[in-house]
């Protein structure tokens, strides 16, 4: 069985509210619940637009969403971007100034679906299957709320957009408050471990580990997690252990240096680029990164090299929407800057 609310109806693509999901999820449970069964529940909340509920509206902030005189999102409308995120901020309300007063949405969204979660879980209990049944909870990308000037969508290598959250409450096997050690690469280590709740054995070709095995020590979890993007910037990442480096292909409109390196144990919201004091950490990563890259990529083309060379897509997308919203000028002047190299 396959359900899909948004079908027929853009409007509500990625607006779809975790009521809706219930409505249709929980009765399915009730019905179900003497089999057993595999079933897949995509709650679009947290993501843009932040339109919670209006009883989670002003849960986490108590100020003036509107004061004239803070300026906290002067930098973003400054920002070609701006064209674009614009829609995301005038969605919460008219006039907004105050950056916290948007991500207090996204934390209200994210309250709407911690809630709307636990009448899952209470299902399970009514039904008498809760302490038969397996829940994963975890996600396909974070958010960035600012922090290295993106704001308000998911489209970096940064850990505000790549480090997720992946909690597994298993009927029997690892303890309560295990935590699996190393970096581990949640969505590719998922379909492994469902495999495991049938008993069924993960095909050789499959990439990942069963996060069971894992938390109980019966297998190693991967010492190393890649990640690419390749959407508004071109960027290319590598975890091993308590360092992050990361490489920039094309930095698009942000200013970001060509290579990045990061301690995630002493600084895990990654603000002190370590790249210049660390050559050596670099140069072990760097290599690390192109011994994988090569692995990957078989002798065929780098596909993160070949959207550089077609055009990142973030230049259609903020260009049209520059022109819909008048505010194209400006667009085209960052545009003019970046390609005569001077930088955005």
């Amino acid at each position: 069985e396959y359900f899909n609310p948004a079908a027929g109806d853009r409007r509500k693509l990625q607006q779809v509210d975790a009521e809706e999901v219930n409505a249709v999820a929980l009765p399915w449970i009730e019905r179900h619940s003497g089999e057993d069964f595999f079933l897949f529940l995509h709650y679009w909340d947290p993501h843009g637009l932040y339109m919670p509920p209006d009883e989670y509206k002003r849960l986490f902030y108590d100020g003036d969403e509107r004061d004239p005189e803070n300026h906290s999102l002067d930098a973003l409308k400054a920002s070609p971007i701006w064209a674009f995120t614009k829609k995301q901020v005038d969605a919460i309300g008219p006039e907004i100034t105050d950056i916290e007063y948007v991500i207090a949405q996204y934390d209200g969204e994210i309250r709407y679906a911690d809630d709307q979660v636990q009448l899952l879980l209470d299902s399970l209990d009514d039904n008498g299957i809760a302490d038969e049944t397996a829940v994963i909870l975890t996600s396909d990308h974070g958010e960035s709320l600012g922090e290295h000037g993106f704001y308000f969508d998911h489209f970096e290598v940064y850990d505000t957009t790549i480090h997720v959250p992946l909690v597994v409450k298993y009927p029997q096997g690892a303890p309560n408050g295990t935590r699996v050690g190393g970096a581990v690469q949640s969505t590719t280590s998922l379909a492994p471990t469902v495999l495991n709740l049938f008993g069924l054995d993960a095909p050789g070709n499959m990439r990942g580990g069963d996060l069971i095995r894992m938390a109980n020590g019966e297998e190693s979890p991967p010492g190393e997690v890649y990640s690419n993007q390749g959407l508004w910037t071109a960027k290319r990442a590598v975890i091993s252990g308590d360092w992050k480096l990361i490489r920039t292909l094309h930095k698009a409109f942000w200013d970001t240096p060509e290579t990045e390196l990061f301690n995630l144990a002493e600084d895990p919201m990654e603000t002190r680029d370590l790249a210049v004091e660390e050559p050596e950490t670099v140069d072990r990563l760097e290599l690390r990164m192109a011994r994988w890259l090569r692995k990957e990529l078989g002798g065929g083309a780098d596909p993160l090299e070949m959207m550089v060379s077609r055009g990142l897509p973030v230049y259609a997308w903020v260009e049209i929407v520059s022109r819909q919203t008048g505010l194209y000028e400006s667009y085209e002047d960052w545009r003019t800057r970046v390609d005569r190299g001077g930088g955005p």
